[in-house]
């Protein structure tokens, strides 16, 4: 027996699958290019499905094998039976996205038709649909159906192209409606979730119809949620969680508009609540401050702890009967109460009374985040359980307080270690980045401390203890990692990366205070730490991009920073050869070439190692060249950078059929960039000495000819542009004693005229042929 698609079907489970013969998979592959396929006359969406009378050599015809099948619109199922036939269609999407990554993409009721003992046939389109159909169809009513828009993704209907999630929130959708009798139109009702098999499908329903694709299950999760929901409803009553609404009483629109207003909050009221929530702080401060000494101490926690009761019982009933606004009124009423009540107690409260509230709220909050958590509301289980975690902090220094002890490093080491161990569980149980912060702040407290505790005074104390420190930040990183939380591994990562940093940068202090002693220890420790960063360089993510990142910092800015602080030339050119050597790796290594961002973000952070520290020699020879000749005092500064410059050119020259034309061009405007900078800020220092001018004017004459020779635009394009304006610095500084400003103004206005005439008529056509240049 052939099914509906032409091909043999095979059943399990209720779920029809069909394999699509021959003649049909390449009729639909050419559909787009042949017109010898026409519509069969079956009613609305199976014409513009996979139903097709193809001409007489395919013999295929469908009208009569979708003629006893029921359309889910006019099928008025039970809820289990519904539920359950959603999860066959889920189970049928799945099969078909496995297919190559076929897509439905317009997932409606009219598209899923009934036949007995509950199997379902999915009707799949034979054209996918245009990205920004549905977007067409709702800004021009009749163009399509209401619920082909309605039961739509929202990126499918924002005119982005469908993907399994797409399909994902079109079923979602159609459950929802099954659950509640309307469409989700954005508003989701599902909450307060039921308890059981009912809750985890609400759950589930939410949060396929996030408006993000990525946070979407996946069609499987949610077809087994909707079989298992369908499994434990039958034979049950209607859960009160949901509201049934009668067909034809009310409609999506008006729901959804109906829900919207009974949400909204004017500013209106919350002024009046923000009032009134000050007016019953205030009171409750006061009942204690001023007191009522009728009621007595105990008395007035009594009365605290009932207002925050019967706040807490309020804001539930407001919850229930979905007042949104009251149920945040009560609730921030009671924790009003709730945390003046718990205050004024640890004030009453004698040192071991002290002790016992603090331990019981840390268990209570630590209990609390983990039921809150299982009842479907993550984000306050994370609150609860992330205050239990802190509040041993208050445990720890009450137990201090109580033993007379003085609060020494190792002491409040060994608290803030009772705090990082069972913040570190939760971060690895949560596979939480905001878990993971906590945790790499209560170690960097634990790691200050015991640094404290174990200093000795040694110069190169602080180095080890540091790296040892990024040691263990990063082990622990790694463990998350292994434990598949990288969200957590991010902070501990960055924990590692800011130690190591606290190490490389003790090297450099001991530099500089104990060049005497220690000079060449803390001049190689900074390459020490890159050294050990690389030996994580292979691990798993984060952790191995942290440490990348970490060693070429380093070994960027390490060199640099030392020929800062000591000021002499072997230093400046280490820091020029270490930048060489990362600039030859960041060009030349072949992980690199894939990825042409890293490698531009590698060259660049190679070129300031080569030019920062000859750069900033050079402007302190400017600096100190006024009332003597140029080169009198620092001819080494201007030779290393005359050496850099070249060498940077010729790098450029070298690499040009190895790197694309961005990268050595990067070279060529870096090295001339450099080279002529420097030489205007000499000229404009030291008018008077043609020395700095006439090296300027021949360097920029030479690479101009240079430029033109070899066939290379950037360097005839600077050297161009560095003449003219040397020449016209020229001028000005050799007329400036024999004409007035005004006359030398009107000559280099009528330079300029000449020159933009000459741009346009002579040069600007032929620079268009600079493109074809390397």
């Amino acid at each position: 027996m052939t099914g509906p698609f032409g091909g043999v079907p095979t059943s399990a489970e209720g779920v029809t699958r069909e394999a699509l013969p021959a003649a049909l998979s390449s009729a639909l592959a050419a559909a787009q290019t042949h017109a010898w396929t026409r519509p069969s006359q079956t009613p609305s969406d199976a014409a513009r499905a996979l139903y097709f009378s193809f001409d007489a050599a395919s013999g295929v015809t469908y009208e009569g094998d979708l003629s006893p099948l029921r359309s889910w619109s006019a099928a008025a199922l039970p809820r289990p039976a519904a539920l359950a036939a959603l999860g066959r269609v889920g189970r049928c999407l799945a099969h078909l996205h496995a297919l190559s990554g076929a897509v439905h993409g317009d997932l409606r009721a009219e598209m899923i038709l009934l036949g007995e003992g509950g199997a379902v046939t999915l009707l799949v389109p034979a054209f996918a649909s245009a990205p920004g159909a549905l977007l067409r169809a709702r800004l021009n009513p009749g163009g399509a159906p209401a619920s082909a828009v309605g039961y739509s993704a929202p990126e499918a209907v924002a005119a982005y192209e469908a993907t399994p999630a797409t399909d994902v929130y079109g079923l979602a959708a159609l459950a929802y409606a099954a659950l509640t009798g309307y469409a989700p139109l954005g508003q989701l009702n599902l909450k307060p979730h039921p308890q059981g098999v009912e809750g985890e499908l609400a759950r589930c329903v939410e949060a396929s119809l996030n408006q993000l694709p990525a946070l979407r299950p996946t069609m499987e999760a949610l077809s087994s949620a909707l079989s298992a929901a369908a499994l434990a409803s039958e034979g049950a009553p209607q859960p009160a969680a949901y509201r049934s609404v009668p067909p034809g009483q009310w409609s999506a629109a008006q729901e959804s508009a109906e829900r919207a207003r009974a949400t909204e909050m004017s500013p209106v009221l919350m002024l009046v609540l923000i009032f009134g929530g000050l007016c019953a702080f205030v009171g409750a401060v006061l009942l204690v401050v001023a007191g009522w000494d009728v009621v007595g101490e105990y008395g007035r926690v009594a009365i605290l702890a009932g207002l925050a009761t019967l706040s807490w019982g309020a804001g539930a009933l407001a919850a229930k009967r979905r007042l949104d606004t009251g149920a945040t009124v009560g609730r921030g009423l009671a924790f009003v109460f709730g945390a003046v009540a718990l205050a004024y107690t640890f004030s009453l409260l004698h040192e071991p009374g002290r002790l016992a509230l603090l331990v019981a709220l840390t268990a209570a909050s630590l209990a609390g985040g983990v039921a809150v958590g299982r009842r479907g509301a993550p984000l306050g289980g994370a609150a609860l359980l992330a205050l239990g975690s802190q509040l041993i902090w208050a445990v720890g220094a009450q137990c201090i307080h109580m033993s007379d002890r003085y609060a020494s490093a190792g002491v409040v080491a060994a608290l803030a270690a009772a705090v990082s161990a069972p913040t570190f569980a939760l971060a690895l149980w949560r596979r939480s980045a905001f878990f993971g912060a906590l945790a790499a702040l209560d170690l960097a407290v634990f790691f200050a401390t015991l640094g404290e505790h174990l200093k000795t005074g040694s110069v190169m104390g602080p180095c080890f203890y540091s790296l040892a420190v990024a040691g263990g930040y990063a082990l622990l990183a790694m463990i998350a990692a292994w434990r598949d939380a990288k969200p957590a591994a991010w902070p501990l990562s960055l924990g590692a990366l800011a130690a190591a940093a606290a190490s490389a940068l003790a090297g450099l202090v001991v530099l500089d205070s104990h060049w005497e002693t220690h000079g060449l220890a803390g001049a190689a420790w900074p390459f020490a730490v890159a050294a050990a960063a690389a030996l994580l360089l292979r691990a798993s993510p984060p952790v191995g991009s942290v440490a990348a990142f970490t060693a070429g910092s380093i070994v960027v800015l390490a060199p640099t920073v030392e020929a800062l602080l000591k000021e002499t030339v072997p230093f400046t050119l280490g820091a020029v050869a270490v930048g060489a050597l990362a600039l030859l790796a960041a060009l030349l290594r072949p992980e690199l070439r894939a990825r042409d961002d890293a490698r531009a973000e590698a060259v660049l952070a190679a070129l300031f190692g080569v030019l920062a520290a000859p750069c900033v020699r050079a402007l302190q020879a400017i600096d100190d060249s006024h009332g003597h000749r140029w080169l009198e005092l620092h001819g080494e500064s201007w030779a290393i950078v005359g050496a850099t410059s070249a060498g940077l050119l010729a790098l450029s020259y070298a690499v040009t059929r190895r790197v694309g034309r961005a990268r050595y061009r990067l070279l060529e405007v870096a090295a001339l960039g450099q080279l002529y900078g420097l030489l205007t800020l000499q000229v404009l220092a030291t008018r008077d000495d043609l020395a700095p001018a006439m090296v300027a004017l021949a360097s920029s004459g030479a690479l101009l000819a240079l430029g033109w020779k070899t066939r290379r635009a950037a360097p005839l394009v600077l050297s161009a542009a560095a003449l003219i304006v040397h020449l016209w610095i020229q001028y000005f500084v050799q007329l400036l004693g024999v004409f007035p400003l005004s006359v030398r103004l009107v000559g280099f206005g009528v330079g300029l005229l000449v020159g933009g005439v000459l741009y346009e008529q002579q040069v600007r056509h032929r620079l268009a042929r600079l493109r074809d240049w390397n």
